[in-house]
């Protein structure tokens, strides 16, 4: 498995999704807290706002793009286009936000892109179950769960030293932004068509039809 250019490239595009996901979930509250000066009832509103909306278009990104494969399109171009607009939009929007003085906007954009990040969050393990095949899917999986995690140990400690030395939350938000663009290329470059691989002493899959 670990000579597969796929399953690098899918732990690459994991950690660095992962990498926004945990500022969201460690720093969203204080962030808006401290920065935007919000109460704590409706920091909580806004954050719940945020994972609601984020939820919402996972189901509905998941529903509309099986609906786009069984319609003829390649699941290599549904997934991956997901994917990379999912992180390129929930990242530009997130970056926007942190520069919007006004707190109105300011929300509207964070809760675009809490909405925009959702829509990638069903191909990541679809990739992950339809490369690997029943054979190795628990395998694979774990490997990219094992990489992926340290995001939750690095994005928090990262971005807590970056807000201290500078002061606010700009560049916290613009390092999240390069590691989603570094996501959607390893999607786009390194991760290979989106079919099973064929293993030793396996035959080859069925196309589907």
């Amino acid at each position: 498995m670990l000579r597969q250019r796929s399953a690098w490239g899918t732990c690459v595009a994991n950690f660095c999704v992962n990498w926004s996901l945990y500022l969201l979930l460690t720093w969203l509250p204080f962030y808006l807290v401290h920065e935007r000066h919000f109460s704590l009832s409706a920091t909580a509103k806004i954050g719940g706002a945020a994972f609601l909306l984020k939820a919402t278009c996972s189901v509905t990104s998941g529903w509309l793009s099986d609906a786009w494969i069984a319609a003829g399109a390649s699941p290599t171009f549904v997934r991956k286009t997901c994917l990379c607009f999912s992180l390129i939009a929930s990242s530009a929007l997130f970056l926007i936000s942190e520069g919007v003085s006004a707190p109105i906007p300011c929300v509207i954009l964070l809760l675009l892109g809490s909405a925009c990040f959702g829509l990638g969050s069903p191909h990541g393990p679809a990739i992950l179950q339809t490369l690997a095949g029943p054979q190795l899917t628990g395998t694979w999986t774990g490997l990219v769960l094992f990489v992926a995690n340290f995001a939750g140990i690095v994005a928090p400690i990262v971005t807590g030293f970056v807000v201290d030395r500078t002061g606010r939350f700009f560049w916290a938000f613009a390092l999240a932004a390069a590691f989603a663009w570094v996501g959607a290329a390893s999607y786009l470059l390194l991760v290979g068509p989106i079919k099973q691989v064929v293993w030793a002493g396996q035959k080859q899959p069925e196309a589907i039809t």
